[in-house]
């Protein structure tokens, strides 16, 4: 699922292992999206990983 370029989106966090589902985080800031063919740059290099096993929309 590719986000949509230009596009405000807020982000909402729920872990699932051997015990079950834990709790929804507290909803993200609002973020926006680059527009298409907007340029940028970061900062920080940050090590991000993640294993997603499904995505509901």
């Amino acid at each position: 699922m590719d986000l949509a370029p230009d596009t405000t989106y807020v982000f909402l966090v729920r872990a699932v292992n051997m015990y079950g589902m834990g709790g929804p985080s507290p909803l993200s800031d609002k973020i926006r999206t680059l527009a298409k063919g907007e340029a940028s740059y970061l900062s920080h290099q940050w090590s991000i990983s993640q294993k997603t096993r499904s995505m509901r929309g």
